[in-house]
C-alpha cells in the first residue's frame, strides 16, 4: 500500500449517534479528510508588535491540520530581490495529521516601507486551500533607534 497503490480512494464520513432511555437522539458527522491551514507572523524579538522596521527579524509559522501533502509560500517580489533564499515550498513523502514550518527571515534595509502580502497555499488530493490574508507592514528603520556615543577615556 502506497500513494500509487492506496488501500482506500473516496471520503470518509465519521459519524455517531447517541440514543438515551428516554428515546432522545443526537447523531452528528464530520468529514474525515478535512484539512486546515492557520498562519502566525510576528517579530523575532518582541512578538506583541505587530508593525515591522526594516532590518527587524520575521517569523512565520505555518500551522497545518489535515495530512496536508504540499505548502506553498508566495513571498512578495520586492522580499524575494533580496532574500532569494527563502523556502516557498514543501512537499511531504508521508504528510502528517498537525504540522507547523517555521520560516525566519530578515526584512531587508533596501525594502520600501508599505504593506506587503504573504500568500500560503496548501495541497490536498488535488483541492487547494489558501489562507487568509497575511500581511506583512513595514514602517520605519531598524537603524533609527540605535544611538552612538563618543566617550573621552582620556
Amino acid at each position: 500500500v502506497d500513494k500509487d497503490n492506496p488501500l482506500f480512494v473516496g471520503d470518509i464520513v465519521i459519524s455517531a449517534l447517541a440514543v438515551d432511555r428516554v428515546g432522545n437522539a443526537n447523531a452528528i458527522g464530520e468529514n474525515g479528510l478535512a484539512f486546515t491551514l492557520e498562519t502566525d507572523l510576528y517579530k523575532e524579538r518582541n512578538p506583541e508588535e505587530t508593525i515591522f522596521k526594516t532590518g527587524d527579524g520575521a517569523v512565520l509559522d505555518i500551522t497545518t491540520t489535515g495530512y496536508v501533502e504540499k505548502l506553498e509560500v508566495i513571498f512578495p517580489e520586492e522580499l524575494l530581490r533580496f532574500c532569494p533564499d527563502l523556502p516557498l515550498r514543501y512537499e511531504y513523502e508521508y504528510p502528517y495529521l498537525k504540522h507547523t514550518e517555521t520560516i525566519k527571515f530578515s526584512i531587508p534595509l533596501g525594502i520600501c516601507e508599505r504593506e506587503y502580502e504573504i500568500i500560503i497555499k496548501a495541497y490536498k488530493n488535488e483541492e487547494m486551500l489558501v489562507s487568509k490574508q497575511t500581511l506583512l507592514i513595514v514602517e520605519g528603520n531598524i537603524l533609527d533607534e540605535l544611538r552612538t556615543r563618543i566617550r573621552n577615556n582620556g
